[in-house]
């Protein structure tokens, strides 16, 4: 019952609010946990998230650390990625850190056989703000 009345009072929030940054995060936040309401959160294990593992040009590491599913760029601070979608994970900052613009999700490409060969950073949930490719390395 909790859960459901956190959606309702977010669907409220995000009717009412005005600044588009801030909506977009709400709506960010919503569709999070209503997909972990929904049960099709993706587990956060190396077995569940092994095959985007890797380095990518730019600097770009994706790895698992302590059941975390996580991405940083070169000495950047480490940030968690979340499920969102069949390979997208939404970049999301560890538990206490804010920032004042939306985060963007990382959209792996995966080709017919299954391997990642690189991701792309949309910034908006359209697809039509987006950085990359940036190719998987290894």
């Amino acid at each position: 019952a909790l859960g459901t009345a956190y959606l309702i009072s977010l669907e409220e929030l995000i009717k009412m609010e005005t600044d588009a940054t801030y909506k977009k995060e709400l709506i960010s936040i919503y569709e999070e946990k209503k997909a972990a309401k929904s049960n099709k959160e993706s587990p956060q294990t190396s077995q569940d998230v092994d095959k985007y593992v890797g380095e990518y040009e730019g600097g770009r590491v994706v790895w698992v650390e302590d059941n975390l599913f996580k991405y940083k760029r070169d000495e950047g601070p480490a940030l968690i990625l979340k499920f969102r979608a069949s390979d997208t994970y939404k970049i999301t900052l560890p538990s206490g850190a804010r920032t004042n613009q939306p985060l963007p999700s990382l959209k792996f490409n995966v080709n017919p056989n299954g391997a990642v060969t690189d991701f792309l950073l949309v910034f908006d949930e359209d697809d039509l703000q987006s950085q990359g490719p940036f190719k998987k390395l290894n």
